[in-house]
């Protein structure tokens, strides 16, 4: 039978064998990560059989607990941080650094599981701790500022959060001077600040300060560069440019699936990001392929309820009616409110911004008023119970704006499609109704459209059907087609899609878009006119494309 000692030295040459494992860059990281993870979870159960004393179980939950968070694995690492902590309590009591970096460590993990009044307590322990051990100017101290603003910063208390982060940068600029990462990650926080109270530009400013640190210092293959990569990308989508938003957030996207996995909450994020950039530039499917991994991945390392997938879910939801699956838009609605109450109860301003943000599709794009009303009449309801802080006053507010706008619109004679037939006919184009369904249907420029609006909603749904064929069993022109399809959802707003017609032996080609058609909306002709050229510029693409394709295919043969 094995000593303790026999089970000591066996429980360290599995910690040295994770850390190994972890260090082979041959082996792509997520299988890395997997096989880790099990080594890790065998040294751990053999010193809890064996009952190994305190100072050596330290040693193993202090490495173990460090891969399970720093790896994305927030589930299994929130266990392990309980016993961590429990155990620095017994061997060094509460006022140490060991302990204190236990409670920061495990701030982050309620961090990213959403559960933030958790992460502001660890994380508040963990700031107290560092002030009493090392004094107010320390750059330990200056951390745990910096991790308590964090948590500030996600309860939307920017006033705070910038206090906390003002003096974390202070503290860094005189002890560590102006190139250190930890600098870094000050002005990447004080970005983040920016970007809600000052705007993108501002933000812009820090992030990219804070990216020439990490690279300088870190290199470029580094989850900290690829941080400041994500956040640029983030901001160049607030500003519009998603040219570079798609730019920064690939780099970052391929960093992370280097260094941390495709599992992490940082890709996981990113991912998001570039869901939401693919679906600013019309490339519905591509941004649908990073959403349902959003939600898929999330589920599996996190659980059904935070708000990334929140975030996801109401994204699908916008995807799905944009591809015309109704009932699995509302379907994704519905469970982004389910999570949301299950993530911060049925009283807080997450939960209340969720309904809001439901009755705002259910008026807008259902075109179900009465359903909007009542989602609208309960996030009020919500907030007005939350401490009345200023951000939560100002969505107060901005919610009985929307109920002002939503009674005006009542109040309107002239609905959506009303509107929109008007405009049809002061930019030159005459209009039929089908007598059956209710369709639109116009000419503009020589090209055929059908179109539905309704004069409850404020959107305008606009088709462009079988406007280009290419024969079904013509390999190559297929196979040309389907990558200039793609060409023209990343480079134009306007959908285009490809259909399967069998019978007829062709691949049919058609156009899909949906915008908001409202009084409020100046130049309302020169608007429309935009919108329905945008049809054309999907053709050009396309057409374009394809034939580029075909003379790349000819010159490949000639060379």
């Amino acid at each position: 039978m094995k000593g303790k000692k026999d089970i000591k030295e066996q429980v360290e040459a599995l910690q040295s064998q994770a850390k190994y494992v972890m260090n082979d860059t041959a082996v792509p990281v997520d299988e890395r990560i997997q096989r880790a993870a099990d080594i890790y979870r065998q040294a751990e159960k053999l010193a809890e059989d064996c009952h190994l004393d305190d100072k050596v179980l330290e040693s193993l939950l202090s490495d173990s607990t460090t891969f399970f968070k720093d790896y994305g694995l927030m589930k299994e690492a929130l266990p392990r941080y309980l016993h961590m902590i429990a155990l620095c309590e017994s061997l060094y009591g509460t006022d140490h650094p060991m302990t204190a970096s236990a409670y920061k460590d495990i701030g982050e993990v309620y961090m990213n599981l959403s559960d933030i009044p958790a992460a502001l307590s660890y994380e508040t322990k963990a700031l107290n701790i560092r002030k009493k051990v090392f004094s107010e100017k320390n750059a330990e101290t200056a951390g745990a500022l910096n991790d308590t603003g964090l948590v500030y910063y996600y309860q939307e208390d920017y006033d705070k959060a910038l206090e906390l982060f003002s003096k974390a940068k202070a503290i860094r600029e005189e002890l560590l001077g102006d190139s250190h990462p930890d600098m870094a990650e000050s002005y990447a926080q004080m970005g983040l600040i920016s970007l809600e109270l000052e705007g993108a530009n501002e933000a812009l400013e820090n992030y990219f300060k804070a990216l020439e640190i990490y690279r300088s210092t870190l290199g470029e293959i580094h989850c900290k560069t690829a941080f400041a990569y994500k956040l640029i990308g983030y901001c160049y989508y607030c500003l519009g440019n998603y040219s570079n938003a798609l730019d920064y957030c690939s780099k970052a996207v391929a960093i992370y699936e280097k260094v941390l996995g495709t599992k992490h909450p940082e890709s996981v994020l990113a991912y998001y990001y570039l869901g939401l950039i693919h679906d600013s530039i019309g490339g519905v499917s591509k941004a649908l392929e990073y959403i349902t991994k959003v939600i898929d991945t999330n589920e599996k390392i996190i659980g059904k309820g935070n708000s990334i997938s929140i975030a996801a879910y109401k994204e699908l939801g916008w995807l799905k009616e944009r591809m015309d699956e109704h009932q699995e838009a509302l379907h994704c609605c519905e469970k982004s409110i389910e999570m949301a109450e299950n993530t911060y109860g049925l009283v807080h301003f997450r939960t209340a911004e969720t309904y809001r943000s439901i009755a705002w599709w259910y008026c807008y794009m259902f075109d179900e008023k009465t359903k909007g009303l009542e989602y609208y009449t309960k996030a009020l309801e919500i907030l007005k119970k939350c401490p009345q802080t200023k951000k939560v006053v100002e969505k107060i507010k901005s919610i009985e704006d929307d109920l002002v706008c939503l009674k005006d619109k009542g109040e309107e004679k002239r609905g959506t499609r009303d509107l929109f037939l008007e405009t049809l006919t002061k930019i030159g184009c005459q209009y039929e109704i089908d007598s059956e369904d209710g369709n639109i249907l116009f000419a503009y420029q020589g090209e055929h459209f059908v179109a539905t609006a309704n004069n409850e909603g404020w959107y305008v749904r606009v088709w462009d059907t079988y406007w280009g064929h290419v024969e079904l069993y013509n390999v190559e022109e297929f196979s040309r087609l389907k990558k200039a399809v793609n060409h023209a959802n990343i480079n134009c707003a306007t959908m285009t899609i490809y259909t399967i017609n069998e019978e007829g032996k062709t691949v049919d080609v058609h156009c899909k878009s949906v915008f908001p058609f409202m009084p409020q909306i100046p130049n309302l002709e020169d608007y429309l006119r935009n919108e329905l050229g945008d049809f054309f510029t999907a053709h050009h693409l396309v057409g374009s494309e394809m034939a580029k394709l075909r003379e790349q295919e000819e010159n490949a043969q000639v060379n």
